[in-house]
């Protein structure tokens, strides 16, 4: 993870990130139905942790993924966002669907918040599959394609 700050002119007060092109392969399902995902469901793909400076800060948190399909066409994956050890996600997104074994793909999610806290807070980021596995942070050419989380604290 690697913190960037910027001038006091500037309504962004930190921006916390990780870039990643280690590949995680997907075995765990997030279902896709009416119910919210779960910390138990899907595997992690990456964290990233921020101290606020005001608890009335705004938090944006925005991450983007490749992830390349294993097998069975027409399959997809789902990207689910939690905080701490909250059991339910605050965030969710479904990418879109591949069309054939090996093809690549991309999500990405965004969530704002009010930080509510001075404390130290991570964010982690899971991925599920639905109906086959997907190897995820996926790096093409060569290791310069990468997968992304950035947390980022905004002035109120």
């Amino acid at each position: 993870m690697t913190q960037n700050s910027v001038n006091s002119k500037n309504p962004l007060i930190q921006s916390i990130y990780n870039i990643s092109n280690s590949a995680v392969t997907i075995t765990s399902y997030i279902p896709i139905d009416g119910s919210v995902p779960q910390k138990t469901e899907g595997n992690e793909v990456m964290t990233c942790s921020i101290t606020p400076t005001k608890s009335t800060n705004l938090i944006i948190v925005k991450a983007f993924v490749w992830a390349r399909l294993s097998a069975n066409p027409g399959a997809n994956f789902s990207m689910a966002l939690f905080q701490d050890d909250t059991s339910n996600a605050i965030a969710v997104s479904k990418p879109n669907i591949t069309n054939a074994a090996g093809w690549l793909t991309n999500g990405m999610l965004y969530f704002a918040k009010v930080s509510g806290t001075t404390s130290s807070t991570t964010f982690k980021l899971r991925c599920g599959r639905y109906n086959t596995n997907y190897v995820v942070n996926y790096a093409e050419f060569g290791g310069v394609q990468t997968s992304s989380m950035e947390v980022m604290e905004i002035k109120a």
